[in-house]
């Protein structure tokens, strides 16, 4: 067999490489055009989570081309397990959301606004950090008996009772 100028010879026959890559091809294997797209898509999706990055769209009126307004819409497809299992920053899916209502995307030309955004999404992640530091440093009768079923009064309730049947 020789390889010429994208031609396999045998026995005077021509096969087209495309064509004989294809048939060896893994049927569940991904194109180098649908994983750049994916790529492209991903992380677009993801620079949503920065709302100065949201102002900057704004002020340069991507908003009014009626084209990228659909093209947002096309990317809600984002939210469904599959594709968001990829995403580092969820949050972004809310601002994709956000961003379906003219009236936030008219409200994102405001650098104050961006600001505001933005000190939200700080102060979230704060509360969170707390509550997964908090979880962490819980007694574990609460672990066990309130934290699991979400009952707190319930924990509470129990971790009173086992302290009174302690000796004095």
């Amino acid at each position: 067999k020789k390889l010429k100028s994208g031609l396999a010879t045998r026995d005077s026959e021509h096969v087209d490489m495309d064509v004989a890559e294809e048939e060896h091809k893994d049927p569940n294997a991904v194109s180098n055009g649908d994983r750049d797209r994916f790529e492209v898509e991903l992380e677009f999706v993801q620079s949503l989570a920065n709302p100065y990055y949201l102002n900057f769209l704004a002020q340069h009126g991507y908003f009014k081309d009626k084209s990228f307004v659909n093209y947002l819409s096309y990317l809600q497809y984002w939210k469904q397990p599959e594709y968001a299992k990829f995403l580092r920053y969820p949050h972004c899916l809310h601002f994709l959301d956000l961003l379906q209502h003219k009236s936030f995307q008219k409200e994102l030309v405001n650098v104050p606004c961006a600001k505001f955004v933005e000190e939200q999404i700080l102060l979230q992640w704060q509360y969170n950090a707390h509550k997964r530091l908090e979880s962490q440093h819980q007694p574990p009768s609460f672990k066990r008996a309130g934290a699991a079923s979400g009952n707190l009064d319930a924990s509470l309730t129990e971790g009173a009772a086992a302290s009174n049947k302690m000796p004095h």
